[in-house]
């Protein structure tokens, strides 16, 4: 008995100790797993986008103490909640030196018409500051977001990464929806992805709908019903700023040929249903017909 006990216990000490190797194994495949996953980006912090800010003064010709004493100034005053605010504070500094920045931001701030829009050629320009140009392009390209010029929102982040901008969130969060918007499911989602590496530091609004972007992505088919519907509330709403171009056009002709073989398919399936019928009447008649050569008790009533 005291045998049997003995044996009891060793077998548990040996699962015990097989449990906590198990569990040191899963301990170190999920920090693999972690480190496997680590965050391609990062939002800069307020000290390191002031810094960014006194490198590009430096940086830049014809700036007066005057208008350093103003930035600095301004940064002091300044109490960014969010990662929004820490940019509408990039974006002051920069207008406080550079007056066409200062265009652009009392044109996103005014009641403008989104018929015609001012295309802001500098941006793009070699002799532009990077700092300024990809700061003032996603601005920019915020605005036309929030009015869903999603075309237009692309064009201006094209080629823009999350290290170029001082609210890389935002960035991310734009691009992904803008493709989103326009049903380029294998542009958005990968942007989506890169978005949700740093879920726990971004704004919430932004985690929220990327989730549901995400989930309303991933099931959508090429050529089904509800693409054509959302490619046609995109033609919609271009049409609503006054946008009746070439892009328009052949975005009404894709959705006019994604019916035609939406139509052409549903006739088809019609004409192998009537086949199917067809044959099916055929061969119950054929084998009526046979059945009443063979019935015995008409052939006795005929004898």
């Amino acid at each position: 008995m005291k045998r049997d006990k003995n044996i009891l216990m060793r077998r548990a000490a040996l699962l015990a100790i097989w449990v906590l190797v198990c569990m040191n194994f899963s301990l170190s495949a999920a920090d693999l797993n972690n480190l496997q996953r680590e965050a391609t980006w990062s939002q800069p912090t307020a000290e390191q986008l002031r810094m960014q800010v006194d490198a590009w003064l430096d940086q830049s010709e014809n700036v007066s103490e005057e208008q350093k004493a103003s930035i600095a100034d301004l940064w002091q005053r300044a109490t960014p909640q969010s990662s929004d605010d820490l940019f509408h504070v990039v974006i002051e500094s920069i207008a406080m030196v550079d007056s066409r920045a200062q265009e652009v931001l009392d044109f996103c701030n005014s009641a403008a018409s989104t018929v015609s829009l001012p295309t802001f050629d500098w941006l793009r320009q070699k002799e532009t500051h990077p700092f300024v140009s990809n700061n003032l392009r996603l601005y920019y390209g915020q605005w036309l977001g929030l009015r869903s010029l999603y075309n237009e929102v692309l064009e201006q982040l094209d080629g823009l990464q999350p290290s170029d901008v001082a609210d890389p969130a935002s960035l991310l969060f734009f691009q992904a929806s803008a493709n989103h918007r326009l049903l380029a499911k294998d542009k958005s989602l990968p942007l989506i992805s890169t978005l949700m590496e740093q879920n726990e530091t971004i704004p919430r609004r932004y985690a929220t709908m990327a989730r549901l972007m995400e989930a309303d992505l991933k099931p959508l088919k090429e050529d089904s019903l509800d693409e054509v519907s959302r490619l046609m509330d995109n033609i919609r709403t271009r049409l609503n700023h006054g946008r009746a171009g070439t892009r328009v056009r052949k975005e009404e002709d894709d959705v006019i040929a994604k019916l035609d073989k939406m139509i052409e398919k549903l006739e088809q399936q019609q004409q192998q249903q009537q086949q199917s019928s067809g044959q099916s009447g055929g061969q119950q008649q054929q084998g009526g017909q046979n059945g009443q050569g063979n019935n015995p008790l008409q052939e006795s009533q005929l004898g």
